[in-house]
């Protein structure tokens, strides 16, 4: 009778410290997950803070982040692979350190981080060779300019002389031969004195005959206006 008793207790016993171990093992399972679930992982992006142009002022900006995650750039946006892995090129249009703001962003999460773009110096030299070239193509030698702003006493000659012999004609479709060229531009036609000689110095020229003609032509035009509305009245 007593062995079965001392079994009875032994299985009690046993059977109590079974209990007790299933109880701390589920609450220990309770604390880890409970502890997962608060230690839920952030999202963040993951890649250098500087990034050097290639000669051409071109950065390739690389890293991970969230599997999906949309990486943005000023306007430039890509897509990370399934791994978190993206790449975005950027163009740098002036040869200096350049500050951006890196967005990731999946469903409603979403994080920054902030990297610079750095031009590397055969991009920097490529920049001061161009502008050196526009500079001297914008400045034309002193030489060229005095060229061109400055004709020639020979380079006017051969203008005036071609002029000689030409024949022209007046207003009232009078032909006149070119005798010679005045320093002023006017052309000579006659060497003799005449009534449309209207500065009086012994030579006509053409344009004096044509400002004459002219002239006359318009005091003919009035003549006759005034003609008509008498012989209306």
């Amino acid at each position: 009778m007593k062995k079965i008793v001392g079994m009875a207790v032994v299985s009690a016993s046993v059977f109590m410290l079974a209990g007790c171990n299933t109880n701390k093992e589920q609450k220990r399972e309770a604390t880890i997950t409970q502890t997962s679930s608060e230690e839920k992982k952030k999202l963040e992006i993951i890649c250098f803070k500087t990034f050097e142009t290639d000669e051409l002022g071109k950065a390739i900006i690389t890293g991970t982040t969230e599997p999906d995650a949309i990486i943005s750039i000023e306007n430039q946006k890509e897509t990370a692979d399934e791994h978190g892995l993206f790449r975005i090129e950027y163009q740098l249009s002036e040869p200096i350190t350049k500050e951006l703001t890196l967005t990731a962003k999946i469903k409603n999460e979403e994080t920054e981080k902030k990297i610079q773009i750095e031009p590397s110096v055969s991009y920097q030299r490529s920049k001061e060779s161009s502008s050196a070239v526009a500079v001297a193509e914008a400045q034309p030698s002193t030489e060229a300019t005095q060229a061109q702003t400055t004709p020639s006493t020979t380079a006017e000659q051969p203008k005036k002389d071609d002029q000689v012999g030409q024949v022209l004609v007046t207003p009232n479709g009078e032909a006149v031969t070119v005798l010679r060229v005045l320093p002023n531009g006017e052309r000579v036609v006659s060497e003799e004195t005449s009534q449309a000689d209207l500065n009086n110095d012994g030579i006509l020229t053409y344009e004096e005959l044509a400002q004459a003609e002219n002239d006359l032509n318009k005091q003919t035009e009035e003549i006759r206006r005034r003609q008509l509305e008498e012989q209306e009245q």
